[in-house]
């Protein structure tokens, strides 16, 4: 597990009926905030998973978590994180940060250019990402389907 991940259950099954728990944050890194092509809207970040993470890896081979997998990340890309869902979201920030922005800004002796241009990374990362990581992990799963 890396620094912005955990795994967890509860032993009370009770709670959640004891199933395994997973987390995830401080993702702004990871969707086009900074500008750097390891990030951006095309990096294969399902192949890195499959990778890095062998719970995952051991998981997509299942056909039943691959329908539910992919699923969810359609339903993600096309509504919670799509284009149109992160731009407004962007929109109503930036109305209620801008004026604080500049200020910080102005205090640690930059510009609010910053402020700008990472919101056009991020907004060029979810016009393009959708499509990207659905071909990718369609692609990578058809992959491991055949093997």
């Amino acid at each position: 597990m890396g620094k912005n991940e955990a795994l967890w259950r509860s032993r009370d099954r009770s709670f959640n009926d004891g199933r395994w728990q997973y987390i995830l944050c401080d993702t702004e890194y990871s969707s086009g905030t900074y500008g750097f092509e390891s990030t951006g809207a095309d990096a294969d970040h399902f192949r890195t998973a499959l990778e890095d993470h062998p719970l995952f890896a051991s998981a997509i081979r299942n056909p039943s978590f691959q329908k539910l997998f992919l699923d969810a990340l359609h339903t993600i890309g096309t509504q919670n994180l799509s284009y149109e869902a992160v731009d407004t979201a962007l929109e109503s920030y930036t109305a209620q940060w801008l004026p604080l922005i500049k200020d910080y800004y102005l205090r640690f002796g930059d510009t609010s250019d910053k402020w700008e241009e990472s919101l056009q990374f991020t907004r060029d990362f979810f016009r393009d990402r959708y499509t990207s990581i659905i071909t990718m992990a369609e692609a990578d799963i058809a992959e491991l389907q055949a093997e």
